[in-house]
C-alpha cells in the first residue's frame, strides 16, 4: 500500500510493527449515528465551496465485546461531509444491512468478519464496508 501510495512510509512501518494496530489506524469514522456541527475547521471554508463528500468506512473497532483485527472488519459507516455557504456539517449512520440487524437483536457477534472470526463458530457472508455509492 505504501508503493501505491496510499500509505505513508512511516505510517506503514508503525502499523506493521504490531498487526493489531493497522485495523484500528484505518477506522477513523465516529462510531456512532448522528450529525455533527460547528466543526473545528482551520483555515477558512470559502462560501463558494458546496456540496458533499461521502465516505464509506468501517463505523467500529470492536463488535459486541470483540476487537476487530482488520481494517476491513466492521459494519459499513456512511459520512457526509457537507459543505454550504462557508459552513460544514458532518451527519453519520450505519448501512442497515440484514446482518448488522441480526447481530444487534441477538446482542452478540455472530458473523465473521473478513479478518476477525465469531467467538462461537460464526457464519460467513457479512458485505465489508469496502463498498461505494453512486449517485
Amino acid at each position: 500500500m505504501t508503493a501505491a501510495g496510499l500509505i505513508e512510509g512511516p505510517l506503514a512501518a508503525t502499523a506493521l510493527a504490531d498487526e493489531r494496530e493497522l485495523g484500528h489506524l484505518a477506522v477513523q469514522a465516529p462510531a456512532s449515528e448522528g450529525v455533527w456541527t460547528n466543526l473545528k475547521v482551520e483555515g477558512e471554508i470559502l462560501k463558494e465551496l458546496n456540496g458533499s463528500l461521502y465516505r464509506v468506512s468501517p463505523g467500529q473497532k470492536s463488535i459486541f465485546g470483540v476487537t476487530l483485527r482488520h481494517f476491513f472488519d466492521g459494519d459499513a459507516f456512511v459520512t457526509r461531509s457537507q459543505l454550504r455557504d462557508g459552513k460544514a456539517t458532518l451527519p453519520g449512520r450505519f448501512v442497515e444491512t440484514p446482518e448488522r440487524t441480526e447481530e444487534i437483536s441477538a446482542s452478540r457477534m455472530l458473523f465473521n468478519e473478513f479478518g476477525t472470526l465469531a467467538p462461537i463458530p460464526g457464519r460467513a457472508g457479512k458485505n465489508q464496508p469496502s463498498i461505494n455509492g453512486i449517485r
